[in-house]
């Protein structure tokens, strides 16, 4: 945790010792891909890359995340308010050529205001890195198409797949494979 001159908090976020070199790269190009978005609402703001450190510095955002919300008890109208603007930030993503392929609540954050923050665009493949996460055991593989688990083939498609059992798991306050979906 940091604080740069202009005041906010940040996160220097450091690619696991143990990653392979396929996945370092992949997570510096996405670190650099949301760093050259600049201000997109919604989407984790990054402000630098190192290669050398295998490195991102990113705003860092401690309130909590999207699995925490049940707690909260939400109406539904802000339920579906909070699920807009993810679907709102997912689009901006989308216009920038970049598919997220691992929504889901934990990658979801929080801002001060109970915002969401989304996180890990394009940093984690499913298939590659985690074997298509079948039993859900890091959290994925319950919100993830079916292409993103095994092929790894990733479209904007794959995040309306994954916002939608995101919404499910919204409305419902429950993770899918708990009695639906």
């Amino acid at each position: 945790e940091g604080q740069p001159t202009e005041g906010k908090r940040v996160a220097l976020m450091v690619v696991d010792a143990g990653s392979t070199s396929t996945e370092r790269a992949r997570v510096l190009d996405a670190a650099r891909a949301l760093m050259a978005m600049k201000e997109a609402p919604g989407v984790q703001r990054v402000h630098r890359v190192s290669d050398e450190a295998h490195a991102f510095v990113c705003d860092l955002w401690t309130t909590g995340t999207a699995a925490d919300l049940s707690v909260l008890r939400w109406q539904m109208a802000r339920k579906l308010e909070f699920g807009r603007k993810i679907c709102a930030a997912l689009v901006s993503l989308h216009e920038a050529g970049i598919v997220h392929g691992a929504l889901c609540p934990e990658n979801i954050l929080l801002d001060d205001d109970f915002g969401p923050v989304v996180t890990e665009a394009r940093m984690v493949s499913i298939a590659e890195s985690l074997e298509g996460d079948r039993e859900n055991f890091f959290g994925y593989g319950a919100f993830a198409a079916p292409e993103a688990a095994t092929s790894g083939k990733l479209d904007p498609r794959v995040d309306v797949y994954s916002m939608g059992r995101l919404l499910a798991f919204l409305v419902l306050d429950k993770e899918p494979g708990d009695g639906y979906l």
